[in-house]
């Protein structure tokens, strides 16, 4: 077995793309001609939440393209000043290498003044010796038109079971792990949103604890709550859209716990948002967003999804969003 301190996480990190899960395996394709050629036609924004494999592209195709580090640059404060210096560096033909590469990782953070100076100054007239690759969580937190200058965005909120499972069933036997292959199917569709690098993490965590024996009950918690609170949400709202008699609908916006329609799932909402840390709202809010359809509804919810990595208080920014779910439905049925 291997030692608890060293990372399973980095010592599979994938060194090539054919080790590489892709959202689409179209892409690999795509990527291995660039790495043919050593040449990428483009900017390159890499989407997705953390752990999923956007870094490990992006230094693959560092590693494999650029020979002289004077023709790599990493962005790392992501201040208007350091995004003043990528003009120097852009403007001259590479040294040796045969192209150069610009990396700004969680781009996101990049302010609106640096978002305006990159879009207007570096990420067009340049592309022919320079590629700028981007990687973000949040690609909604990024001026639009910044975007659009990135010909290709690869997002990999959607990476494939199968391939995850394919993965990490390599990593366990080479690790001379014992697994269930079926519990382990299941578990990777209940925690998938969380990202490789932390499913990894838990399998390893696990067999660390259980002498390489996986026991899925020691690492399942997390996901399985978030799926939780994303199912409490979503039957508060069937509930109240359900409700036909508008005097119940309106106590249950005024008093939700109390409620005859959504009283006993809001209580046990609140009970688990208040009562459990460190879920993944971002998740939970693109969830809830994507199971809602009708237009006002959709808007406010839209709204809250792109600011809730910005809370502090992100438990209390989903009541609030649900009450205003609910405050709009029944306007709309008054």
């Amino acid at each position: 077995m291997l030692k608890p301190e060293a990372s399973w996480a980095e010592k599979y990190r994938p060194k090539t793309i054919d080790d590489l899960i892709l959202p689409n395996e179209n892409w690999k394709n795509v990527i291995k001609k660039w790495i043919d050629d050593k040449h990428i036609g483009g900017n390159i924004a890499l989407f997705g939440y953390g752990g999923l494999g956007k870094s490990t592209l992006a230094r693959i195709l560092v590693n494999e393209i650029i020979t002289n580090p004077s023709d790599f640059k990493l962005i790392k404060s992501r201040s208007v000043q350091e995004i003043d210096t990528i003009g120097e560096f852009i403007r001259s033909q590479p040294i040796g290498s045969p192209m150069k590469i610009i990396l700004i990782e969680e781009a996101d953070r990049l302010s609106s003044q640096a978002q305006t100076e990159l879009k207007e100054k570096y990420t067009e007239q340049f592309q022919d010796h320079c590629s700028i690759i981007i990687t973000t969580n949040y690609p909604y937190s990024i001026d639009e038109f910044l975007l659009q200058r990135f010909l290709y965005k690869l997002d990999f909120s959607r990476l494939d079971p199968a391939a995850v499972f394919n993965r990490l069933m390599f990593i366990l036997e080479q690790e001379k792990c014992q697994v269930n292959e079926n519990d382990l199917k299941e578990w990777i569709d209940r925690n998938i949103n969380g990202g490789l690098r932390n499913l990894i993490n838990k399998l390893q965590l696990s067999a660390s604890l259980n002498d390489g024996l996986i026991i899925f009950d020691d690492i399942s918690t997390k996901k399985d709550l978030e799926n939780r609170v994303i199912s409490l949400c979503q039957s508060v709202l069937s509930n109240f859209l359900s409700c036909k008699d508008p005097k119940i609908k309106k106590m249950a916006y005024i008093n939700p716990v109390n409620s005859e329609i959504i009283g006993p799932q809001w209580v046990e909402l609140i009970q688990t948002v208040t009562n459990n840390f460190g879920m993944d709202y971002k998740i939970i809010f693109e969830s809830l967003d994507e199971s809602i359809h009708f237009l006002p509804m959709k808007q406010i919810m839209s709204n809250y999804l792109e600011s809730v990595h910005l809370k502090q208080y992100p438990h209390l920014h989903l009541l609030s969003c649900l009450a205003e779910l609910m405050k709009c439905v029944l306007e709309i049925s008054m």
